[in-house]
């Protein structure tokens, strides 16, 4: 557990706000962020707009008029997606430490409050909250009761300073791979190049796992704070688009640039566990509950994948404990020829059995 410093006055913290076609839901997100308790003299607002096709920009441009010393309108001429538009974001952002908001969702009012207050008394990598799944589509950013705040979890910190320590922290994956509800130190992100993934979706799965490879100092608010907006026609929902199969291209890029740094050697087993779990149950899932005739093709490239990046599977600690019986079956495929018949029958054997 890390101990707690001197009180220190507030830091900066810069919110950045990637939008694209957001006209229904952009006032909302913005209402909470404009409206929080802690006050706005030490945040600043990138709103970067991806090319919208809908008003969307001009919402944003009456918000940047009601709060100029808060809000900047950074408008993209292409469409490159959210991976780009955050890290346009990045790169105006003055903060000493950052946090991510979807355009369609909204914070609850103390929500930079209550990750900050922290901060007054240590000097934490990352902060982080809870979300809850939202889907209410009102204009005004409704908020949680004082009772359904806890997540029954008690508010902890956690010192990673050892391999051991991040071992284990990476093996039980304690902080989730998303952008959003937390704050993060910026610093981390510019002296170790972490950005994410331009022009594909899933683009946070390969940014998350590089914050947790270098965070030290974590703290855990255990507090419901932010509010996922959920809805039919989301991203990750959409069926049979073609982005879906940027779920692999975006875990072929994190496993190269995990073995280009040194990590994929130096934490080979939980990394090696981690990447079965993140990239071949992951998209084994995609392919089951997001096509309705998920590609042959896209299967046989995530085994080639993972037979040659991961060749001694079997003699791998984590892999054994780790995995439930079905997700042990799922993998045994991988040195299994599987003709198109074959993979038919996995994808309904994954539905039945509700994912992974």
């Amino acid at each position: 557990m890390i101990g707690d410093g001197e009180n220190k006055e507030k830091e900066r913290i810069s919110i950045i706000i990637p939008c694209h076609n957001v006209e229904g839901q952009i006032d909302r997100c913005l209402k909470s962020v404009t409206g929080q308790t802690m006050g706005l003299d030490d945040v600043e607002i990138i709103c970067v707009d991806d090319c919208s096709n809908d008003s969307t920009v001009d919402h944003l441009l009456k918000w940047e008029e009601k709060y100029p010393e808060n809000i900047m309108v950074v408008r993209c001429d292409q469409n490159r997606r959210q991976g780009a538009a955050r890290n346009i974001g990045l790169s105006y952002a003055t903060g000493k430490y950052v946090t991510f908001v979807d355009a369609d969702d909204w914070l609850e009012y103390d929500y930079l409050e209550r990750l900050s207050a922290p901060l007054r008394f240590n000097d934490y990598d990352l902060v982080l909250a809870n979300y809850v799944r939202d889907h209410y589509a009102g204009d005004e950013p409704i908020q949680l009761d004082a009772k359904d705040r806890g997540t029954g979890g008690s508010a902890r910190s956690m010192l990673i300073d050892t391999d051991d320590k991040r071992e284990i922290f990476l093996y039980l994956q304690l902080v989730p791979y998303s952008a959003c509800y937390r704050l993060i130190k910026k610093s981390l992100l510019d002296d170790n190049n972490i950005r994410f993934i331009e022009e594909r979706a899933y683009e946070d799965t390969a940014w998350g796992l590089e914050t947790c490879l270098l965070v030290k100092k974590v703290y855990f608010a255990e507090e419901y704070l932010y509010h996922y907006y959920v809805k039919d026609d989301s991203t990750v929902l959409k069926k049979n688009e073609d982005y879906h199969a940027d779920m692999l291209y975006v875990q072929e890029e994190k496993l190269n640039k995990l073995k280009h740094c040194g990590f994929f050697e130096r934490y080979r087993n939980v990394l090696e566990f981690e990447h079965i779990r993140s990239c071949y149950l992951s998209f084994l899932k995609v392919l089951a509950l997001r096509y309705d005739d998920p590609p042959y093709d896209l299967f046989v490239r995530l085994k080639e994948h993972i037979k040659e990046n991961i060749p001694d599977i079997g003699d791998n600690p984590y892999i054994k404990e780790g995995l439930d019986p079905f997700q042990k079956a799922l993998l045994d495929i991988v040195y299994v020829p599987l003709d198109e018949d074959g993979f038919r029958q996995i994808i309904s054997a994954i539905r039945d059995h509700g994912g992974l």
